[in-house]
């Protein structure tokens, strides 16, 4: 099963098709970018959710180390990141972060960096409810 909108959520009104209304990926707007290509939409999600945690690991060591050189470095690859997924919360949270850090208002890293890690968990359900959906990205 396929699904043009993103992964199933609630019932669309008129087509009968299912499409997500709080996503945290604008999934229309990655199709368009991967031009149609679902196989790809669905590869840059997944290399972005794996890659996420690790890199949010590296943005805490630094805020502890008070590094503003790594959490600016880190925050502009998130941002990078999170903009190509179309997941514009995250971006707008890793564009936050980095404008603190180079700053140098650490609090308001660490603020942001929490609303990050709200949309990465937001993130994470909405790849995990594609799992469980048996939704197949077109393949």
């Amino acid at each position: 099963m396929s699904f043009k909108h993103g992964p199933p959520d609630r019932p669309a009104e008129s087509s009968g098709a299912s499409i997500r209304f709080d996503s945290p990926i604008d999934f229309p707007q990655l199709l368009h970018r991967c031009l149609g290509n679902e196989r790809l939409a669905r590869e840059v999600i997944v290399r972005f959710h794996d890659r996420v945690e690790e890199d949010v690991a590296l943005l805490q060591g630094a805020l502890r180390r008070q590094d503003k050189g790594e959490l600016v470095a880190v925050a502009h690859r998130l941002k990078g990141a999170a903009a190509s997924l179309s997941a514009n919360r995250l971006t707008e949270a890793a564009s936050a972060m980095e404008e603190e850090a180079r700053a140098g208002c650490l609090e308001q890293v660490s603020h942001w960096l929490s609303q990050f890690q709200s949309e990465g968990k937001a993130l994470s359900r909405y790849v995990a409810g594609v799992r469980d959906s048996g939704f197949t990205w077109g393949e």
